[in-house]
């Protein structure tokens, strides 16, 4: 709590505690204003007093009563600092939000910033990853040249992602220690911080190279020459035996001729010869 210089180790009034007393018996008219609760009151009146405040605004805001005994308020003990909460950007006035729609202070806020950011990054990494996946599980690796071009982007990839989940956490680190170190209760109703998501598994990538296709069995050309020829049409071996048949009779009417010349022939040199044929 600030004092004001011009009341730096002074003491207030007797009025001052007159007029809070009087204000307290007119809010709580069957209060008991002992020795002993005056007593542990005084003090906080004083320094209330030191930092400016008057005789009513010190009543109204640091005592409470349960019906018959005065204690000090709760809100007593709190030493907010301005300037720890602050209304949505362009609130305009006059508006009230929900605790959980104000805003914590700059340093703050930016080192918030700075988490989300960080944790956009991993999942961008993170979808980077599930994209060479699915294009590994599509597209495999057909030798192991290929295999280890792979496994040389899957590690680029990966170091990345490790970069930026270190990151995310130190920044969610400081945020949470700057929340602690500040002490602010009201924060617990504030959104949690963005955590990083877990990393992606990629499966181990071994080359695949394609099966290859089964050769046609050869003809076997032995049993080809051995296979017999199929037969002619009926009507093509019809044709060629009537032909062969033509062909045959045309050759005996041929010798029979030959026959008959020869046969003339010597029958008139022998008779030229004197030889006459025996009747």
């Amino acid at each position: 709590m600030r004092t004001l210089p011009s009341r730096v180790d002074k003491q207030p009034s007797a009025s001052f505690f007159a007029n809070i007393l009087a204000y307290l018996a007119e809010t709580y008219p069957n209060a008991k204003f002992s020795d002993e609760d005056l007593a542990k009151l005084k003090p906080i009146w004083e320094d209330l007093w030191r930092a400016g405040r008057t005789a009513e605004a010190t009543a109204q805001t640091t005592c409470t009563c349960n019906g018959k005994t005065l204690f000090p308020s709760a809100s007593i003990a709190v030493e907010y600092k301005k300037g720890i909460a602050r209304p949505p950007v362009r609130a305009p006035r006059g508006a009230m939000y929900g605790l959980t729609d104000y805003r914590e202070s700059p340093a703050l806020e930016r080192q918030k910033k700075l988490t989300t950011a960080a944790v956009k990054k991993v999942e961008a990494v993170n979808a980077d990853i599930k994209k060479f996946v699915e294009e590994l599980r599509q597209n495999p690796p057909r030798s192991e040249r290929a295999a280890e071009a792979k496994r040389a982007r899957l590690g680029v990839l990966q170091q990345r992602l490790g970069e930026a989940i270190d990151l995310a956490r130190a920044y969610a680190q400081q945020a949470t220690v700057a929340r602690t170190e500040a002490n602010l209760g009201w924060s617990r109703h504030l959104p949690g911080l963005p955590a990083a998501p877990k990393p992606v598994e990629a499966p181990e990538i071994v080359a695949k190279p394609k099966a290859k296709k089964a050769a046609a069995p050869k003809p076997d050309k032995k049993a080809d020459t051995a296979a017999p020829k199929p037969d002619k049409k009926p009507k093509d071996s019809a044709k060629s035996e009537k032909s062969k048949a033509k062909g045959k009779a045309a050759e005996q009417d041929k010798d029979t001729k030959m026959q008959a010349a020869i046969g003339a022939a010597l029958a008139q040199q022998l008779e030229q010869m004197g030889f006459t044929k025996k009747s």
